[in-house]
């Protein structure tokens, strides 16, 4: 991953991202966690934005995380469909981190607008979007008329599948589904919207149920000795510091 890093960083990026990223690989989460349903994660430590004043952060730094596939349905897949995945979730960080890291953060409006971006939109506004469809253009093959057949000519000598997962990354964080002008500029069809739009409420729903009845279970099966009689013989009762329950 670190080689292709290096490769992608200098191909599509013009290597902006030299000496800013760090890669690391994290193993499949549990329910709850930070990263909880992420196939990968881009976080970044900016000077003068520290959350605690006591640990300055001396320059930008940007993680990389990337969800290991291990999971039996993947496994079932060659080592080339597992490449392209890695591949294409790199990219597709590589790209959050190069609009965090030069993003202008003055007072005249462009911080509103950088804050609007990551916390509205999950950092996949419509700059992002421009952007993705355009390296997922470069990636294409081109049409040539002296053959008229498509031969694999992309920006890197081949095709290499990219995909980065834009459609799913506007429905997740957008409360609203831009025009269909607009969807059109970035190459996004507004019916396959509608339906993975359908399919995400769908699960969310099976999702939400399912909590519930967890909740509800976890409810239920309370531990018994908050239902103890108060007796002379209950340790918890005549201890000095016990509460009244």
């Amino acid at each position: 991953m670190k080689k292709w890093f290096d490769i992608l960083n200098s191909v599509l990026f013009n290597g902006v991202l030299s000496g800013y990223c760090e890669l690391a690989f994290f193993p499949r989460s549990r329910r709850g966690s930070f990263w909880d349903g992420a196939a990968a994660y881009c976080t970044t430590r900016v000077p003068g934005e520290e959350l605690d004043s006591r640990f300055r952060n001396e320059k930008v730094r940007v993680s990389i995380g990337i969800k290991r596939i291990d999971s039996k349905v993947y496994n079932q897949y060659p080592l080339v469909y597992k490449g392209e995945k890695y591949r294409n979730y790199l990219v597709h960080e590589m790209l959050h981190a190069a609009f965090i890291i030069y993003a202008c953060r003055c007072e005249y409006g462009c911080r509103e607008i950088f804050r609007e971006s990551i916390e509205r939109f999950g950092g996949h506004d419509m700059p992002w979007m421009e952007a993705a469809y355009a390296i997922e253009n470069a990636d294409k093959a081109v049409h040539t008329k002296k053959t008229q057949f498509f031969e694999e000519y992309g920006i890197m000598g081949e095709t290499l599948a990219m995909d980065l997962n834009k459609s799913m990354s506007l429905l997740v964080p957008w409360d609203y589904i831009p025009p269909d002008t607009e969807l059109r500029r970035v190459g996004l069809d507004i019916k396959r919207i509608r339906e993975e739009l359908a399919w995400l409420r769908g699960r969310k729903a099976k999702e939400y149920r399912k909590d519930q009845q967890q909740k509800h279970l976890r409810k239920a099966n309370r531990c018994l000795r908050y239902s103890w009689i108060v007796d002379s013989d209950c340790e918890r009762c005549t201890r000095s510091d016990s509460f009244s329950l």
